[in-house]
């Protein structure tokens, strides 16, 4: 833990550097130094497919979810869910379409947590 997880456009994806929105995104969740850096882990996942109301729009969303154990304080959460929000509205604020960006956290009790590390 933690796991960030970024749903955007599969077009999207083919228009930026993955490696690098994805460093980023690694730095800021650890800027407070709460998680052992190793234990960061970020996803991109390309979305093929995405509706938005009841008509067809151009409309790039892109999608944040930060997956913790429950044992930081709000402070924590907050700033870096503040963090991750921050770098993904300033990696797309070029962007030439209508964009929208949302950041979600996810709290897992950690006694419903479990991981295994084969190192090999």
């Amino acid at each position: 833990m933690p796991h960030c997880i970024i749903e955007l456009p599969e077009v999207v994806c083919a228009e930026i550097n993955t490696s690098d929105l994805m460093q980023q995104l690694a730095v800021a969740i650890n800027k407070d130094e709460i998680f052992i850096p190793d234990d960061i882990k970020i996803r991109l996942v390309p979305i093929r497919y995405s509706w938005m109301g009841l008509q067809e729009q151009k409309h790039q969303a892109i999608s944040a979810e930060l997956i913790v154990l429950d044992n930081k304080t709000k402070d924590q959460l907050n700033t870096i869910l503040d963090e991750i929000q921050s770098v993904l509205q300033t990696y797309f604020a070029e962007f030439q379409e209508k964009t929208s960006i949302t950041s979600r956290l996810t709290l897992v009790a950690p006694a419903h947590y479990r991981r295994w590390v084969n190192y090999v």
